[in-house]
Parts: structure tokens; C-alpha cells; sequence
């Protein structure tokens, strides 16, 4: 595993670890600090600095980056997620869906550019002049109801929105159904995950 520096950490790339994390003892305490409650912050300052707010959101952005790389490559069962970045736009919008209260089937290929994905993070926005209304993203092929997520307009007019994994398919698909007649329905692909290499 490469050797890096804790200060490194912030530019490293999602799914490049996992890494062996080399750290000063002034760094190290500065990550405990971060870790501390609040009233107990200054039994883990050392004597060598003291710790101002800049350096408090210094030492938690890295602990939280950190902790999101290993989440991702340890506990996701040896898959890696590949990240789109800073998406500029919808992937797609109420035109690119058939909304009829049906379930239907949507191609991922063209997003998912890897063929090994087992999964996607979707966000997904919603708006109706109904309240009511609904989007429900599964699995394809799968038939129960609890494997689904979905999002439901709870007053009209008003966007509710959704943050969800979905299985893929073997030719990246997922299953949707949006309620008849939806007025605004954007998706989004964040990201998806691949087994590690």
C-alpha cells in the first residue's frame, strides 16, 4: 500500500486506496482533538499549538475524507466508488421517461462507462401540481416491494427529492416507475460502485 502523508490526503482520488497513512505526533493529536467533544478539546491540544476553528475544520474535512475512503474500500465488500464529480446537469429530465403509473426499464451504459458496476448512487427531484405523486427506483428483475426507494410529492407544487444506491444489471439497468401525468422529474447518476481492482 503507498505511504502518504495526512496532508496529502485531501487531494487523493476516490477509489485510489486504500492507503498507510504516515502522521507527526503534532498531527496525529491535532486528529484526536478533532475526534474529542467539544468540552474536551484542550486535554488533547499539545503544548507545541494552539488549535483556532480553521484548524478544527482542517482536521475534521481530512478525518471525514478519510473515513469515506475507508467506508468505501473496506466495508463495501472490496468495491470502489467511482465518483462523477461536480455533475454540470440532469442526466435526465421528464421527457427522457415514460411516466404512466407502469414499471419501466432504464439504461445506465451510456453513463455507467464501467461494465463490471454492481450499483449507482442516484439523486432524483421531483415536483407536481398533485400531491401524491410518485418516482419508485428498483433493481432490475427485481419484484418486491421492499427493495424499492422512492419519493413522494407530500404537498403540491413543492420538490421532494431522493439520495439512493440501485442494484445494475448485467447491462446496467434499473427499473423505474413514475406516477402518470408527473410534471418535473430530474435524475441524476452520482456515481457508481465497481469491484476493487
Amino acid at each position: 500500500m503507498p505511504l502518504i502523508d495526512l496532508a496529502q490526503l485531501e487531494s487523493l482520488q476516490l477509489g485510489s486506496g486504500p492507503w498507510v497513512v504516515q502522521v507527526s505526533e503534532d498531527t496525529l493529536n491535532l486528529a484526536l482533538c478533532a475526534l474529542a467533544p467539544l468540552d474536551d478539546r484542550d486535554e488533547w491540544e499539545t503544548d507545541s499549538e494552539e488549535l483556532d476553528d480553521a484548524d478544527w475544520a482542517t482536521a475534521i474535512e481530512m478525518l471525514s475524507l478519510a473515513q469515506w475512503e475507508l467506508e468505501t474500500e473496506v466495508s463495501m465488500g472490496g468495491e470502489v466508488f467511482v465518483d462523477r464529480g461536480n455533475v454540470a446537469d440532469f442526466d435526465f429530465v421528464i421527457g427522457n421517461f415514460t411516466a404512466n403509473t407502469t414499471w419501466q426499464m432504464k439504461d445506465l451504459s451510456g453513463i455507467v462507462t464501467d461494465a463490471n458496476a454492481t450499483r449507482v448512487l442516484i439523486n432524483v427531484e421531483i415536483r407536481d401540481g398533485v400531491a401524491g405523486q410518485a418516482i419508485l427506483l428498483s433493481d432490475y428483475g427485481d419484484t418486491y416491494r421492499y427493495n424499492r426507494a422512492g419519493a413522494h410529492t407530500q404537498v403540491a407544487n413543492v420538490y421532494a427529492d431522493l439520495n439512493c444506491e440501485v442494484g445494475l444489471d448485467a447491462q446496467r439497468r434499473i427499473a423505474y416507475l413514475i406516477s402518470s401525468g408527473m410534471d418535473i422529474c430530474s435524475m441524476t447518476v452520482r456515481g457508481w460502485w465497481k469491484p476493487a481492482s
